[in-house]
């Protein structure tokens, strides 16, 4: 997300000014492995808004060659925000092949710092997924979704 979440108004500038103060780091780490290559994507939306995974304000796809390092920067600093990457790695050269493995994050930062992730790391712990209690609460605890 490239701008803070407006609602219900149009702001009369636009104009964002961010500093590193404001920002969180996010590590990303993805060692080869069986892997060549890697695509990666995230989403942001509020955590009222009612959506599908993968249809956040702001998606965007790269094509990575691994082994990876890199750093992200994410922004705005805000908990009603919530963040999705997900990231499908493959073993072939044609990002056509079919995708050997895909993975998801969700995750809230509402402060700034950094975060490692670390994916397709070996070995996977077997169970279910899990996220911060800060996902799945409502930006207006007023606020209730819309049924049916």
């Amino acid at each position: 997300m490239f701008r803070p979440y407006e609602d219900g108004r149009v702001p009369d500038s636009t104009h964002y000014k961010v500093t590193e103060r404001g920002l969180h780091r996010v590590d990303l780490e993805v060692p080869a492995g069986a892997y060549i290559g890697a695509s990666i994507w995230r989403s942001t939306w509020r955590t009222d808004d009612v959506t599908y995974l993968g249809t956040g304000t702001d998606a965007v796809n790269w094509a990575l060659p691994l082994p990876q390092r890199r750093s992200q920067w994410v922004w705005p600093l805000d908990p009603t925000i919530v963040h999705s990457t997900g990231m499908s790695a493959r073993t072939g050269t044609d990002p056509a092949e079919e995708v050997e493995e895909t993975r998801y994050r969700v995750g809230v930062f509402d402060k700034r710092g950094s975060t490692r992730e670390r994916w397709f790391a070996t070995p996977s712990t077997p169970g279910a997924a899990t996220a911060s209690d800060k996902v799945f609460a409502p930006a207006d605890p007023k606020a209730r979704a819309p049924i049916g």
